[in-house]
């Protein structure tokens, strides 16, 4: 009998050791119609799994939360009772900050791609986003702003989806900094999602020069449709997760040649960083070679996940261990270095991209990459 149960609590003990490392993934692969295919789930699913597809000590769990916040809820009480290790995914910052709010009652911990709400890094369980945060993103903006003529001279108008936290966020962190530097701020008219802009939506404008977009995708292409059609040909600038966007409009000579676009980002296609190059080698037959700025970061949220799992092997205090090893990561991704400040901002230089149109945006824009 004794030996029996040496021979019991030695088993016990290797299936603790060896449990695999379970990550629940909560991203939005339908729109809110819970059936349209959502290009912002798919680029996040095929980082996640072209930087994990191989780990065989991981666990992945999908869960599609159809780009609300009440249903991200809800498949995070779903993963917590699956016993998952910490959970990872959702780029929206409204729903990540309604996920946060429930994880900070079990102690899970999050991390998230391009969510960069204030919200999301107050304690007690700070999230840990693999995107710049809003004041970083502010300030390469603004240092960018005062070096236009346009910009000091006409000041800036600001278009804001109010329905999106982290273009709220954004909005302030921007105007703050502009306002200090005694250069003007307008705000045009609240968008509201999915909803077109009118066509005399810029008719009050017509001199801004400098227009800022802060908002998700369907209503800064409705944006973009409208300044098309008023033949504006000034600077247009958004934050990190405004880069999708500009990828789908560069391919429109009438826009990326004639409207500067610009955008503060931790992700540049072009750069030639190892992890880079081997993420953009996969993706050929799958999206023309060019992964977006959504997939680049899940697949380095990917490796994060990756370094966890050898880092807390034992499951046993693993919660504990991987939210005290996230701000010792230090790796090297498609993005460049990855590391995080203790309170689960990602830290380092940034990128300002800019559309070739910028060469000659009143004195701005240099029409590459720039750092």
């Amino acid at each position: 009998m004794a030996f029996m149960a040496v021979m019991l609590i030695g088993h016990t003990q290797a299936h603790a050791t060896t449990k695999k490392f379970k990550v629940g993934f909560i991203i939005p692969e339908t729109r809110q119609d819970q059936s349209t295919p959502n290009p912002w789930g798919i680029e996040q699913r095929r980082g996640f799994e072209l930087a994990l597809k191989q780990k065989n000590n991981i666990e992945l769990v999908f869960k599609d939360n159809s780009e609300s916040a009440l249903v991200a809820v809800q498949r995070a009480k779903e993963l917590s009772k699956e016993g998952v290790d910490m959970i990872a995914g959702l780029s929206f910052s409204d729903q990540a900050v309604a996920v946060k709010q429930f994880l900070d009652g079990v102690q899970m911990p999050f991390l998230t791609v391009l969510a960069t709400s204030e919200k999301l890094f107050e304690n007690p369980n700070p999230v840990f986003s693999m995107a710049l945060s809003n004041d970083s993103q502010a300030e390469r903006l603004v240092s960018f702003l005062t070096s236009l003529p346009a910009a000091t001279k006409d000041g800036v108008a600001l278009v804001v989806a109010r329905n999106c936290e982290y273009c709220v966020n954004l909005e302030q962190e921007i105007s703050t900094r502009l306002k200090k530097k005694n250069i003007t701020v307008g705000n045009l008219p609240d968008i509201l999602r999915n909803r077109p802009i009118p066509d005399d939506y810029f008719e009050k404008v017509k001199t801004t020069k400098v227009i800022g977009i802060l908002a998700y995708e369907v209503e800064a292409i409705s944006v973009l449709t409208s300044l098309k059609k008023q033949r504006f040909d000034g600077v247009v600038f958004g934050g990190d997760s405004w880069t999708i966007q500009s990828k789908q409009i560069e391919s429109d000579p009438s826009i990326g040649n004639t409207v500067c676009l610009v955008s503060a980002t931790a992700y540049d296609k072009n750069a030639a960083f190892p992890e880079n190059l081997k993420l953009k080698s996969t993706f050929p037959i799958q999206n023309d070679g060019v992964p977006s700025d959504v997939a680049a970061l899940s697949y380095d949220a990917g490796l994060v996940i990756g370094k966890l799992a050898v880092a807390c092997k034992s499951p046993l205090d693993r919660k504990d261990c991987i939210r005290k090893t996230l701000p010792k990561i230090h790796l090297e991704g498609a993005s460049g270095t990855i590391e995080f400040a203790p309170n689960g901002k990602r830290v380092g230089n940034g990128l300002l991209l800019k559309s070739p149109a910028c060469k000659s945006a009143n004195g701005g824009g240099h029409g590459k990459s720039a750092k």
